[in-house]
């Protein structure tokens, strides 16, 4: 078995060997490994590209969601103060009544 292991790698690495001297093979394989490493390197700085990007636009929307909740909160309690004037005058109005009723019996 270890035998046939190493005549295994000893074909492979003699395989390499051959193709490796002949030049022009040799440089399209370097050539080769240039565009794989340039095109997972764009490829990566593409991606974290987009990350950012989208960080950027997630941040954005997060702001303008907190905005907008900011607006919806102003507009609540201005409802709220609203609503008590109204109660408060609804109030004083009553107690008028009453009191011109009493006064008119």
């Amino acid at each position: 078995m270890i035998a046939e292991n190493y005549d295994f790698a000893r074909e492979a690495a003699n395989s390499i060997y051959a193709v490796s001297a002949d030049e022009a093979i040799r440089l399209q394989c370097e050539a080769r490994e240039r565009y794989e490493r340039d095109w997972a390197s764009s490829y990566e700085s593409g991606r974290r590209e987009g990350i950012e990007q989208q960080k950027i636009e997630t941040d954005r929307e997060k702001k303008r969601a907190d905005d907008e909740k900011k607006r919806a909160d102003e507009a609540e309690k201005q409802l709220e103060i609203e609503r008590r004037k109204h109660e408060e005058e609804n109030k004083v109005l009553k107690e008028e009544i009453e009191l011109l009723k009493a006064a008119a019996n």
